[in-house]
């Protein structure tokens, strides 16, 4: 008898084995290139490493609406090991989520060890390791490079040790439980659920044993437990009291629960949200191109079946501890998925998807001991056996290879979402030369992609961002060579205007990513000035602070109705600090409606608040173009526009000379 179950366990040691070579496999494979970039998100994980190697050891993350710090420690360690890249943000969550293949498989060996039925107990673990490895929700997270993916591993890792420790009392399996407990709080927000989950489990086991032991036996090898948990989960706790307003700010921002909503409002959007949620393991998974093909569910037609047995199974024989633990796991890791009104079903449920493997395990297995059991001779319930699991798992395989290997790989939305175009540049300009001036349009310098690629480059004072849809900014002369990357073209015919010395480099740039026809760099050396200017001049300066250089006008009248464009060219004397408003308004006999001499306006920070006048430097010129609309009601006349600054909300007018408005010139509005 021992030895048929030690070749049983073998044997389930090389399948286990097996399965995590094959996840293994589903994880690695092409992951340099797929997907193609880092994108937003896991590109701040990228930005995270740095600082750490550069010093910075956080507790947490303020960055992205506040985030735990474990995995961005774990893409340091990568960073260290082979360099700054997005396949070693990759490589961090695809490690985890190959580690978490056989952390499922002792998960639920350890939860289904006091079963009866020898079948359920060998086999469901094993067969649960292996769903997990080629379940195609788990691949996707696998892979996408977020903290998300340490939930399940460190679920199931909490439960294992817990459950060890409760099956054979020794305080340092209390103490390893407890450890496990407080790293949780470290992964991602599903795990502060993780200690509700402890508390649940420990409460079963207590009731499960109430007559077989006192209540001081059951309590004292926990104190190990809470020693450890404290010891690791006090600098978290710490924090959170200390910055109130950062920590959990996701949390808060996407709870649908809110006391000054109505009650019967708040239950029925933890219904829809609950339905959802049903929908998402069923019929229609997440939307977001990102990581969903076609609204795919998380879980394949055949596993359903499996789930949904597997499930009755359990709430059958919820008296039994190891049925309530899952029950209490179940209930407390889908809290998210119901209580979060926005972002992806299947990251908020990921702490749940462990539990949702032994569950499908559970189902068919139960269907193979049913047919064994109506088996009278023996010989037909293997095959049968092979023929339900095996056709199960390879579907599965197929549902996965295919839908993310073939059909969203083949996708040609799905790369722009990952924004690898902003890594290409980012790549370019890290690579520039260190003296350099250089100014961007029409993409953030600050967006977390280019920052990583960029090496942080794009942070610093040397680099400018500005939107060359909405405004040109050009230095005066350049004190230094002076690169501007451009994905728009207004910019560049501007720059072919006032510095027509420059030359446009298109060819040489970097192709990692296919997005080289993105953009394109325009250089201009040293000592060279702008040679184009404004079409009329003028020297207004308000405050001592800006100048108006000047501006242009096409037009000299306009009918009512029509639009009226004028550009002015600005200029700092000095750095400011404050965010100012500018003003251009169209200004006539008073008008009888409104008691007021305006005809027309546009009030708006410069450039449409893509380069406020906080960001500007000595040195540079400002060329910002302002559309109104004169009234539809305007009476034929002469009218003058003005032009002027203000700070909001608080409406004080800059002084310009002995008033606080420059009038810029007449215009004629024709009847």
């Amino acid at each position: 008898m021992q030895q048929e179950r030690n070749k049983a366990e073998r044997t389930a040691f090389w399948l286990v084995a097996g399965a995590t070579l094959l996840g293994a496999a589903l994880r690695l494979v092409n992951l340099a290139h797929l997907p193609i970039s880092s994108g937003f998100d896991p590109a701040y994980y990228g930005l995270d490493a740095l600082a750490i190697l550069d010093g910075d050891f956080p507790i947490y993350l303020a960055t992205n609406y506040g985030r735990e710090v474990l995995f961005s420690y774990m893409v340091a360690a990568i960073y260290a090991a082979i360099g700054l890249s997005d396949f070693g943000i990759h490589l961090a969550s695809a490690f985890t989520g190959i580690l978490t293949i056989p952390m499922n498989y002792v998960v639920a060996r350890e939860l289904l060890r006091r079963g009866d039925d020898n079948l359920q107990r060998l086999w469901a673990p094993v067969l649960a390791a292996v769903i997990l490895a080629v379940s195609y929700w788990h691949v996707v997270w696998s892979r996408f490079g977020v903290r998300a993916i340490l939930a399940p591993f460190f679920v199931s890792l909490t439960l294992f040790l817990l459950l060890r420790a409760l099956r054979k009392r020794r305080p340092q399996d209390y103490f390893l439980a407890g450890l496990a407990a407080g790293a949780s709080l470290y992964t991602y927000q599903i795990g502060q659920l993780v200690p509700f989950l402890v508390l649940a489990v420990l409460a079963i086991d207590w009731w499960s044993h109430r007559k077989e032991a006192s209540l001081g036996d059951i309590l004292r090898p926990l104190l190990w437990l809470a020693a450890a948990f404290l010891a690791v989960a006090l600098p978290m706790a710490l924090y959170a009291l200390q910055n109130p307003d950062v920590f959990n700010q996701r949390v808060r921002d996407v709870a649908v629960v809110e006391t000054a909503r109505p009650l019967l409002e708040q239950a029925g959007t933890l219904v829809e949200r609950l339905l959802i949620l049903l929908r998402f393991f069923s019929v229609e998974g997440d939307t977001h191109g990102m990581w969903s093909v076609g609204r795919l569910p998380g879980v394949d037609a055949l596993l359903l079946a499996g789930l949904v047995i597997g499930l009755l199974v359990v709430i059958w024989s919820w008296r039994r501890p190891a049925a309530q633990v899952m029950l209490a796991w179940l209930l407390i890791m889908l809290a998210p998925a119901i209580l979060a009104g926005s972002g992806a079903v299947s990251k908020r449920a990921l702490g749940v998807l462990p539990l949702i493997t032994i569950l499908i395990a559970l189902g068919y297995i139960t269907v193979i001991s049913f047919i064994r059991s109506r088996d009278e001779n023996g010989r037909f319930w293997r095959p049968a056996s092979g023929v339900i699991l095996g056709g199960a798992l390879l579907f599965s395989l197929f549902y996965s290879v295919n839908n993310y290997f073939f059909v969203w790989a083949a996708d040609e939305d799905k790369d722009g979402r990952f924004d690898p175009q902003l890594s290409e540049m980012g790549t370019y300009i890290a690579g520039l030369p260190p003296h350099e001036q250089i100014y961007l349009s029409a993409d953030a310098p600050n967006h977390p992609n280019m920052l990583l690629h960029s090496r942080l480059r794009t942070a610093g004072d040397d680099v400018r961002g500005f939107n060359g849809w909405r405004c040109f900014v050009y230095p005066a002369a350049t004190t230094r060579d002076t690169t501007y990357v451009l994905s728009e073209e207004n910019s560049v015919r501007n720059l072919q205007i006032f510095y027509p010395s420059g030359t446009l480099q298109e060819d040489g740039l970097s192709d990692e990513y296919g997005y080289e026809d993105y953009f394109v760099a325009y250089h201009i050396p040293a000592g060279e000035t702008a040679v184009s200017g404004p079409q009329h001049t003028v020297d207004a300066v308000w405050d001592e602070q800006i100048v108006l250089l000047g501006y242009d006008l096409p037009q000299e009248s306009a009918a009512p109705g029509e639009e009226i464009t004028v550009t002015l060219y600005w200029s700092p004397l000095r750095e400011i600090d404050t965010r100012y408003t500018v003003f251009v308004h169209l200004l006539g006999e008073e008008n009888p409606a409104t008691g007021s001499p305006l005809w027309g306006q546009k009030d708006s920070e410069p450039c449409l608040g893509f380069y406020p006048t906080a960001v500007w430097r000595e040195g540079e010129i400002i060329r910002d173009e302002v559309n109104f609309t004169v009234a539809a009601d305007a009476p034929p006349g002469m009218y003058d526009l003005a032009v002027g600054l203000y700070t909001w909300p608080d409406f004080t007018r800059l002084r310009v000379g002995e008033d606080d408005t420059y009038m810029l010139a007449q215009i004629a509005i024709r009847p």
